[in-house]
């Protein structure tokens, strides 16, 4: 709510569920300093960034203490550094309880770096699952670090050989392209992954096969976890 303070607004979730203000406002304090905005209270939403104002939201949320939570593309404004320390905020506060967390996007690197679980939906109304994906990545993640491990590499770039993911061609979206076209220079800000096919010396680069249309697009639905281990 623009009328009110990043105080206000996390504890206004406590309030309209009963929660006498004065406590409400004492929990507040406490979640904004836990989402890394301690000193912040006072600042309305025109004085924060974008990343401070996710930041406000996600303490608005997990100041209730939901049993799941469901973000559709909460990142998805955001630049390409703020998007990284945002999930590596995401996954500090789901590793103190793991709850599960229902995370949307269409971006495949940012699905596989954050997930256990990755399932791959259709497009369009008569949208249907498609492929449905366990990562077995090592907790606890860097979603910058775990980018580079070869783990990653072999589950998002392509290779001649057969790997959990499959076809990972199949699996690069068109809106993940999209997306990377409108960040321009932020988006390669940060190395990509070598392929795996072009690791061996001398390898020729293998020429790209068909791209998707453009209205051929991918969403990809993302689960943290499923409770306590």
């Amino acid at each position: 709510m623009p009328w009110k303070t990043a105080r206000d607004n996390v504890a206004i979730a406590l309030e309209i569920s009963g929660t006498a203000r004065r406590e409400a406002l004492e929990r507040a304090e406490d979640w904004l300093e836990k989402v890394g905005l301690k000193g912040f209270g006072h600042r309305y939403p025109h004085m924060l960034s974008g990343g401070q104002r996710k930041r406000v939201a996600m303490a608005q949320v997990l100041i209730r203490d939901p049993e799941i939570l469901l973000m559709d593309e909460p990142f998805g404004p955001l630049d390409a550094q703020t998007r990284l320390i945002m999930g590596d905020l995401l996954l500090d506060l789901w590793q103190q309880d793991r709850k599960a967390v229902m995370f949307v996007t269409h971006d495949l690197e940012e699905a596989i770096a954050l997930a256990d679980r990755v399932v791959i939906m259709s497009t369009g109304p008569d949208a249907k699952l498609i492929r449905d994906f366990t990562i077995s990545l090592a907790r606890p993640r860097d979603v910058s670090e775990i980018k580079l491990s070869p783990e990653f590499q072999e589950l998002h770039q392509p290779s001649r050989r057969r790997h959990p993911l499959g076809r990972a061609d199949r699996l690069r979206l068109a809106a993940r392209r999209a997306a990377d076209a409108r960040r321009g220079r932020a988006g390669a800000a940060f190395p990509r992954p070598v392929r795996p096919a072009l690791q061996r010396a001398g390898a020729e680069p293998a020429r790209r096969r068909g791209r998707h249309r453009g209205g051929d697009r991918r969403r990809g639905a993302v689960r943290l976890g499923l409770g306590k281990p």
